[in-house]
């Protein structure tokens, strides 16, 4: 081998890592599109593959695309009206977790205000005080699915607006 076909095998080799490097990328983000299904109730998106990944050799098989073949592109059709029924559905899911959120921060705030949790450790702190424990443990629970609600909430919305800015214009 001299020096052209080393720089050609090298070429190759590189070339085959940055497909393989697209490739991942692909599936990272279906990944994340398909959990956010999941999130949504939505039934599983399908696999698309990346538009690179004809130019991979079959398995097993060290060849490149040989160069007078002509490349066959599969393209899913875009359906704006599925796009926008689950831009739809997300927004709903977004609504009603936001008012849920809400509600238990209203909840938590409410019984907060009456002194209905401090009440009820004086009635517990009577009968014994295990029942002390538990109802500290119902509090902090209280609290923390409050913040994880509220965390989670945050999460989703940002997921949502980035899928929407990555969608292609109408």
């Amino acid at each position: 081998m001299d020096d052209q076909d080393l720089s050609t095998v090298a070429a190759v080799d590189r070339l085959e890592q940055l497909v393989g490097d697209e490739k991942q990328a692909y599936q990272d983000l279906y990944s994340e599109v398909r959990e956010l299904d999941n999130l949504a109730g939505e039934p599983p998106m399908p696999s698309v593959s990346s538009p690179f990944e004809q130019y991979l050799p079959p398995s097993g098989e060290g060849t490149v695309a040989e160069a007078g073949s002509q490349p066959q592109y599969r393209r899913e059709k875009h359906d704006p009206t599925s796009v926008a029924a689950r831009d739809q559905k997300t927004a709903r899911l977004l609504a009603r977790t936001k008012e849920e959120v809400a509600l238990l921060r209203r909840q938590v705030d409410r019984m907060a205000q009456n002194n209905e949790l401090a009440k009820l450790e004086e009635r517990m702190r009577e009968q014994g005080s295990r029942f002390v424990t538990q109802v500290g443990c119902e509090r902090r629970r209280a609290v923390v699915c409050t913040s994880v609600c509220a965390g989670t909430l945050a999460r989703l919305s940002a997921h949502i607006d980035q899928l929407i800015s990555m969608r292609p214009p109408q």
